[in-house]
């Protein structure tokens, strides 16, 4: 290993992701047997402790009440099929209380952490909670009020400004939609006069009866009802906005509802009135809930509110865990050479792969010139970059080829000689000579310290696991800004470490269920909200005042109203697929031809069914990794003697431990391979998915530092070069 200069420094405060709850509960039972005497006195010791069955039962309300059916259940009476079922998901749930950081509901949350010259970790059980209403729900809930005459009339509408216009057709995304669908789908709207007028002057935020007015004065044989009716429909397909409907940037959408509604008279509308009541019911409950702590009667209050008025999924719940942890300065030196490494073995040193090209073709249309956002995206315009789901091939020739073809070898060169580990020394220095990078500006990591005491980590004998590396700033923990009360530095931490204005990003995810992931407080002066009602603060900009320039380096964004390049981000994290694909191409623009720096990427070579961990000093970029399909193994129909030896078998020649993350990313569960039941728990996996990948799991001294916790660190960091 050769020292380097990493041109990356930590700012601002770490944050740390980790479980919420502690178990004293049992190993895995056995499930390869129909011993359902076991399991239910398994399941009776689980539902016994008081903080595991409330967090079950908020996030699986199906779950909880077969687990309680179970354990009431006589003997005689419990079938050996739906027991072995409910005991699965019982323990799939304690598995993830017990490893798993990611933020979820009660099992795990976040707390903000410190760098100090010394290191701690305390963690105590005052924990605190933020629920807030589901976005599902809250769809449901606006859609049957704005449908009600008297409220209707008392709107006002702001066309979408995703809505687009080909073939004589307006198109509109399906976005926000309460139902399950994973594809929002499109609808598509007649481009007549009266549509155009409504959806012109709706540019500006308009009055439901001013829009009314100009339809029977721009269109004299229309009837005021036909007006109404045309308005109620481009409502309902969501070409228009309510201003009754909270961005997301409201921490509260339903104090934002409560608060239009009264704004608009709301309590004294015969239609109006009772739900207006039954909703300020429904968030005192809420609010009462988010002030008392972690007493479990107020979410049950809280969420069987929520059902009563309008059954759907479960209110949203984030939790600040009672956690005070500082971390040496080591730390954030390490995690400074961890990005400097990732851009070096970044497998696109050149851009986003879904933008690749379309910097050429727009410069070969429109030149140097500033292009209004509009015209790129009119039909005769250039549009967005090609679908993202297209094939893309590798570019940069050669350059990628040594990559992957060092890659290759070095697998499979661990695999023949029973190497777990390789070291990456050498393709650094290969890659670093050969080619060049262009990091973006600013990112953000998702770490584990690996430490087997406080002592160790502060006297530096730590390693520090690369989980993650963001797309922008902020995505992993702005959602939480509100929660940890760290939102008031971030506007100036923002414009310290961008090339250019940062503009927030606000707009609603395909399904509405997400809501949730993607709240964020307004972090940024300046706010463009996508596919949302607009905001009226002065700090709000509009899609109109955008335009997209070439430096001779790469594209960039243009405020007419800022007179100054603009960096749109997206402070949560939030899959831009999942995005309306005007707000992931106004995130990407800015560092679509920047190098791409994300966790480590096998590329061709993640198909092996062996990768060695890779390692650069104390720095751990990939852990060892085993893929398996259910072909290898006897079928579902084998008898579990028969499809145990030949898994025995099989883990023996691939020299598979015995503690392994079955999963990939934050969906990982964690295995002990030698408990029947975990091992159970893999079969059934194969059973429906066909293959699994299971990663090495870091050994339990590892954690030592932090008591046992399964502890996550998130860093923001920034280029040098921009300080």
């Amino acid at each position: 290993m050769t020292a380097m200069t990493p041109g990356w420094q930590v700012i601002g405060q770490p944050h740390v992701r980790t479980c919420a709850l502690r178990l004293a509960t049992p190993g895995a039972p056995d499930l390869t047997g129909t011993d359902t005497a076991t399991w239910r006195h398994w399941a009776r010791q689980v539902w016994a402790e008081p903080a595991v069955a409330e967090a079950i039962t908020h996030a699986s309300p199906a779950l909880a009440a077969g687990v309680a059916s179970l354990c009431s259940q006589e003997p005689a009476d419990v079938s050996v099929k739906r027991a072995r079922k409910t005991t699965a998901a019982l323990l799939r749930y304690l598995l993830r209380i017990r490893h798993r950081a990611t933020p979820f509901g009660l099992f795990a949350g976040v707390a903000p952490a410190e760098f100090t010259e010394s290191a701690s970790a305390e963690f105590g059980t005052n924990h605190q909670r933020l629920a807030r209403v589901n976005g599902a729900w809250m769809a449901q809930v606006l859609g049957k009020l704005v449908s009600l005459p008297q409220v209707r009339e008392r709107l006002h509408l702001a066309a979408n400004n995703t809505v687009t216009e080909q073939d004589g057709a307006f198109t509109v995304a399906q976005f926000a939609r309460s139902g399950p669908d994973t594809d929002p789908g499109e609808v598509r709207i007649g481009a007549t006069p009266p549509v155009r007028l409504v959806l012109d002057k709706a540019r500006t935020p308009t009055s439901w009866n001013a829009l009314v007015q100009a339809l029977i004065s721009n269109h004299p044989g229309g009837s005021p009802d036909q007006a109404e009716d045309m308005l109620a429909r481009l409502l309902s397909l969501r070409a228009l906005h309510p201003h009754v409907c909270a961005p997301l940037t409201a921490q509260d959408p339903l104090q934002h509802l409560l608060s239009a509604l009264t704004r608009l008279g709301g309590h004294t509308l015969p239609q109006a009135r009772p739900w207006v009541s039954r909703l300020e019911q429904v968030h005192s409950l809420i609010r009462s809930h988010n002030r008392g702590g972690a007493d479990p009667n107020l979410l049950r209050k809280a969420q069987q509110a929520v059902d009563e008025f309008s059954p759907g999924p479960p209110l949203g719940v984030d939790v600040r865990v009672d956690a005070s942890i500082t971390l040496p300065c080591s730390v954030a030196r390490s995690a400074e050479q961890a990005a400097h490494l990732l851009g070096v073995l970044s497998p696109h040193p050149e851009g986003l792969p879904a933008w690749q090209g379309y910097r050429e073709r727009f410069t070969g249309r429109y030149g140097d010139r500033l292009v209004p956002l509009a015209e790129i995206l009119d039909p005769q315009g250039l549009g967005l970059p090609p679908a993202h789901s297209a094939p893309v091939q590798a570019a940069g020739g050669e350059r990628v080829g040594l990559r992957e073809r060092w890659l290759l070898k070095r697998a499979q060169a661990a695999a023949l000689e029973g190497e777990r580990e390789v070291l990456v020394d050498e393709l650094v220095r290969e890659l670093a000579a050969s080619r060049a990078v262009r990091p973006p500006e600013h990112t953000e990591l998702n770490l584990r310290i690996e430490s087997p005491s406080i002592t160790a980590l502060e006297s530096g004998r730590f390693r520090l696991a690369v989980l993650g590396a963001s797309r922008a700033m902020a995505t992993m923990v702005g959602r939480f800004t509100a929660l940890t009360s760290t939102t008031s530095g971030w506007a100036s931490l923002l414009s310290h470490s961008m090339g250019a204005v940062p503009v927030q990003l606000s707009f609603p995810p395909v399904r509405a269920a997400s809501a949730h992931v993607a709240h964020a407080p307004q972090l940024a002066e300046h706010l463009l909200h996508i596919g949302e009602y607009p905001g009226s603060s002065n700090g709000s900009l509009a899609v109109e005042d955008l335009a997209v320039g070439d430096d001779g380096r790469e594209l960039f964004l243009w405020s007419h109203t800022l007179d100054a390049r603009v960096e749109p981000f997206v402070p949560h994290a939030l899959n831009l697929r999942y995005a309306p694909p005007l707000a992931r191409f106004l995130a990407e623009l800015p560092r679509a031809n920047r190098t791409v720096l994300t966790g480590f990427d096998w590329g061709t070579a993640s198909v092996l069914p062996f990768l060695p961990r890779l390692r650069w000093g104390n720095l751990v970029l990939a852990d060892a990794r085993w893929r398996i399909t259910a072909t290898e193994l006897p079928p579902p129909s084998a008898a579990w003697p028969h499809w145990h030896q030949a898994w025995s078998s099989w883990a023996r020649q691939r020299r598979l431990p015995e503690a392994v993350e079955l999963g990939a990313g934050d969906q990982r569960l964690r295995l002990d391979l030698s408990e029947p039941g975990c091992l159970f728990l893999l079969r059934t996996h194969l059973n429906k998915e066909d293959s699994a990948v299971l990663t090495q799991a870091p050994s339990p001294t590892t954690s030592g530092w932090c008591r046992g916790r399964p502890v996550e660190v998130v860093l923001q960091l920034r280029r040098e070069t921009s300080a």
